[in-house]
């Protein structure tokens, strides 16, 4: 699905701002579940924000890492390489396609998080919302 919107945020409280920025963030994330592709650098920024636990499962030429109930809390550009760092670990790898699955420890489906940032939009102006909304409701 090939869908660029732009929105406005400053209209949000800062609360429904962090539903819906976490609603979204799902969205982009399981666009990379649902190819079965590589993780891109947009998807592990939106991991990041997400601030949830996960599982990461990284294979570099070197050796294989599985970290459970990790956040993330940076990521660092080398030369060469970048550290993935988490509250418990660090991972460094030659590129995003080492990073060969991470999962959100939160099982809440995304139907859920949609269900919720639409109830939340409903108590703004139609016309501050109407594209976000209509963007979740076909998802």
């Amino acid at each position: 699905m090939d869908y660029f919107i732009i929105i406005n945020s400053g209209f949000l409280s800062l609360p429904d701002k962090e539903v819906i920025k976490i609603t979204l963030s799902k969205v982009l994330i399981s666009f990379n579940i649902g190819a079965k592709s590589h993780y891109s650098l947009l998807s592990i920024i939106q991991l990041m924000e997400l601030k949830s636990e996960m599982i990461v499962k990284i294979k570099t030429n070197h050796c294989e890492f599985t970290a459970t109930n990790v956040k993330f809390d940076y990521i660092q550009f080398n030369d060469e390489t970048m550290i993935l760092s988490f509250n418990k670990c660090s991972f460094e790898i030659d590129s995003l396609n080492n990073i060969l699955n991470i999962d959100s420890v939160d099982n809440t489906p995304l139907r859920d998080f949609i269900k919720k940032s639409l109830e939340i939009l409903e108590s703004y102006p139609e016309k501050e919302t109407q594209k976000l909304k209509s963007y979740l409701l076909n998802f």
